[in-house]
């Protein structure tokens, strides 16, 4: 993880339980936005020192209700729908990226291990 300290302009958090923002926005560069997806019923931590300096910054956006999620999931699992997906930590970002940014004719959703790319 050390080395994408300051390296995206942007992170999509969709993590739905409590977690802490202060691991993402170290990865942020100058200007970078943390835009957090969906409700978290508990507050998260951040600590604000990781933000000042480098005009980062936190948004939000509630993707839909609690109530659409589960009706979203329900109709999923009666008709066997499922992502398909790859674990993934932060040294395979570069070989993921050129894979998805060439011939990509795979339905694949990469999610990044950030808790074993810490290790």
């Amino acid at each position: 993880m050390k080395n994408f300290s300051n390296y995206f302009n942007l992170i999509l958090d969709c993590l739905p339980i409590q977690h802490s923002l202060t691991e993402y926005t170290s990865l942020l560069c100058k200007k970078g936005a943390l835009i957090v997806l969906g409700v978290v019923s508990q507050p998260c931590e951040i600590n604000i020192m990781s933000l000042l300096g480098g005009y980062k910054r936190i948004e939000g956006s509630q993707v839909g209700s609690t109530q659409n999620l589960r009706e979203l999931i329900n109709f999923c699992a009666e008709k066997n729908i499922t992502p398909e997906t790859v674990l993934i930590t932060s040294d395979q970002i570069d070989e993921t990226y050129n894979k998805l940014t060439s011939k990509n004719n795979e339905i694949i959703r990469y999610v990044i291990d950030i808790k074993s790319s810490l290790k």
